[in-house]
């Protein structure tokens, strides 16, 4: 936010009267301090943020001048200047803003006692609320702090989502010129767009960067924590438990690395244990509204994943009906229930018309429902298949087989020798599902029903641990169950457990942090998103030339670039117009290949360890590197 607003101060400022009031008002002011104007040129020359300059200004005649010195920075130098000052602040944001929402949740209660109860006899009285308080804002840290750093790089489905995100938010419309969309055309077979449309606001605050980017993950994730705490604490009545349990899915594997990168797919578990969670403690506490509002959650999910469809139905038709028939419940709020997922997802299920019949964009009030190049989710799933029942024996078989070996070796899914929800877990799952309990019993069958319309629907996809995700959930739920059953009955066993868990853990943190974070950064084309900025701020009349070993390159430079909407609609041009994933030569000044010899007035974009040019003598020219990737330029 920070960042941006600077950003247009300065511009607004710099193409008004050309500056000429503001380089008099400078060139007057620096004469104030001869030592302040040398130490500018020192900023200006070496990069460094310029608030640090305010420690070396003891004079207050100098306010403004510091300010506007500020403004004649050179435009190449501010925009690596704002990058690391955006952030440094974006970060120190995101832990202040923890530990305010850690403080807030323990202090509250006390501000209605305080005048009754002294602050430390309430600390003393308090002592697991604090303990939680301390673990929800490690929580929170785990899943928001860094994002730009870790993982490093950037994935193409990331930034796909992203900048359709900044298109609709500016323009109004996605890269493929479609108006407010329910589902993105993307690289023309789809992308689901509801994690676009809650990236807008983060883009329109923070700007188009890799915090702004993964962020809302993070924050989804960490409401699951407080969820998953709370949810416990109510079924319990045991805050020690509780704490546990979120403990549990805190150092979970697969739920600290999918809530730190914003591949699209993965709000879709989390959306469905909100509705899960809301479900439970509306039936549970009678509150009608809750009940009511987890129908509205889950119809929102069938916009984040594609397998939600699937999903969606069985397991909404299961539950209720288990809760009208065995837990007799009035019929009207199950009609209610399903009339109001009915309602939300009509944009849905006109979008599967389109594409499965093959018509035309729908308009639909302000959104449009758009027809793709392919329709993706025939591709991906076997239900149109003339082979359906023995692809579906395969892929269930494959399906179980993945939650056993917990590898489907994707880097960016898991790390090997750790799994998904740790390899010594899978015991206490099979104790989880068949763990019973009077009290909870509704719950216990909301979440069995949960397992086994995950595991059906694995029967439809070709799986993987992205396309599986909604398996994980209710995985994580039965083997802290399996545990906690376990513990009550052996004294020994949750010590044995917790020390088996937190060495397990401290090995994921080495090595997710280390060796994977390096490895991944070749998967995730660490540097090319940072050099195709700086190749787009040099010379906006020089072709930039990159690499094309890049998984869609184009949608880096769209990113770095902030691109037009409108300019990449007019001047892109397809190697494979109307492909289901359409590959992009060009377009504006960028060229997504590499020519065979180096000319002058160019920018290339070469791969560190692949330079194609290393032959060649560069020494005349300026380079740069950025992760993986030289930015060489001949426009000087």
């Amino acid at each position: 936010m920070f960042s941006l607003a600077l950003n247009t101060i300065i511009n607004n400022i710099c193409n008004s009267f050309k500056c000429f009031l503001l380089r008099h008002l400078y060139l007057f002011l620096s004469q104030i301090n001869k030592n302040a104007i040398r130490f500018t040129n020192f900023l200006r020359d070496n990069s460094i943020p310029f608030f640090i300059f305010r420690q070396f200004i003891h004079s207050n005649s100098l306010v403004i001048y510091r300010y506007f010195s500020f403004f004649m920075l050179t435009l190449k130098k501010r925009e690596e200047i704002m990058s690391k000052v955006g952030s440094i602040f974006s970060n120190l944001s995101i832990f202040l803003i923890s530990v305010l929402i850690g403080a807030l949740y323990f202090f509250f209660p006390y501000f209605k006692q305080r005048k009754e109860v002294p602050l430390k006899e309430y600390i003393q009285a308090n002592k697991l609320r604090l303990t939680f308080s301390a673990f929800f804002v490690l929580g929170i840290l785990s899943r928001t702090m860094f994002l730009d750093l870790l993982p490093r790089g950037l994935n193409q489905d990331e930034l796909s989502a992203g900048y359709d995100a900044y298109a609709i938010a500016h323009f109004g419309k996605d890269r493929n010129g479609i108006v407010m969309p329910v589902h993105l055309i993307a690289w023309g077979s789809g992308q689901n767009a509801l994690y676009s449309y809650l990236m807008i606001p983060f883009v329109l605050l923070f700007g188009l960067n890799p915090i702004s980017l993964r962020l809302p993950m993070g924050m989804i994730g960490s409401l699951t924590l407080f969820l998953v705490f709370d949810l416990c604490k109510r079924l319990t009545k045991n805050e020690k438990v509780s704490l546990f349990f979120m403990l549990f899915v805190l150092i979970n594997p697969w739920h600290l690395m999918k809530s730190r990168w914003a591949l699209e797919a993965n709000i879709f578990p989390d959306l469905v244990f909100y509705g899960a969670y809301l479900l439970i403690r509306g039936y549970k506490e009678k509150k009608d509204y809750m009940f009511y509002i987890s129908s509205f959650i889950l119809g929102l999910s069938s916009y984040s994943y594609g397998t939600s469809y699937f999903f969606l139905f069985f397991f909404v038709i299961t539950v209720l009906a288990l809760f009208v028939f065995k837990y007799k419940m009035k019929y009207y709020k199950a009609l209610i229930y399903l009339g109001i997922i009915g309602l939300t997802v009509i944009p849905i299920i006109l979008f599967i018309y389109v594409n499965v019949y093959n018509k035309n964009d729908i308009h639909l009030l302000w959104f449009t429902v758009p027809h793709l190049n392919q329709n993706r989710f025939q591709s991906v799933t076997n239900i149109f298949s003339s082979t359906f029942f023995k692809d579906s024996f395969q892929h269930l078989k494959e399906g179980l087989k993945l939650i056993i070996t917990q590898n489907d070796h994707l880097p960016w899914n898991q790390i090997e020798g750790i799994g998904t929800i740790y390899f010594l877990s899978l015991p206490f799952t099979l104790f989880g599902l068949f763990h019973k309990e009077k009290e909870n019993e509704e719950t216990l069958w909301i979440f069995r029903i949960f397992f086994i319309v995950s595991i059906m629907m694995s029967c439809i996809v070709d799986v993987n641990i992205n396309r599986f995700n909604i398996v994980y959930p209710p995985l994580i739920f039965f083997t802290f169950l399996g545990l906690y059953s376990i513990s009550k009955k052996v004294s020994s066993f949750k010590k044995v457990m917790t020390l088996s868990y937190a060495a397990y853990f401290i090995a994921f943190m080495v090595i997710y942090n280390t060796s994977w974070n390096a490895s991944i950064s070749y998967q995730f084309y660490e540097g090319f998103y940072e050099a195709c900025r700086y190749a787009s701020s040099l010379n906006e009349n020089c072709t930039i030339y990159t690499t094309s070993n890049i998984n869609m390159p184009y949608v880096y430079a769209l990113f770095a670039d902030e691109t037009d909407v409108n300019t990449f609609i007019e001047t892109v041009q397809y190697a494979n117009e109307g492909a289901a994933f359409e590959q992009v030569k060009s377009f504006g000044n960028f060229v997504f290949s590499l020519p065979y010899r180096i000319e002058e007035n160019n920018i290339y974009i070469v791969e560190t360890n692949n330079n194609k040019y290393q032959n060649t003598d560069l020494s005349s020219y300026e380079i740069k590197e950025f992760g993986h990737y030289l930015v060489i330029n001949t426009c000087i």
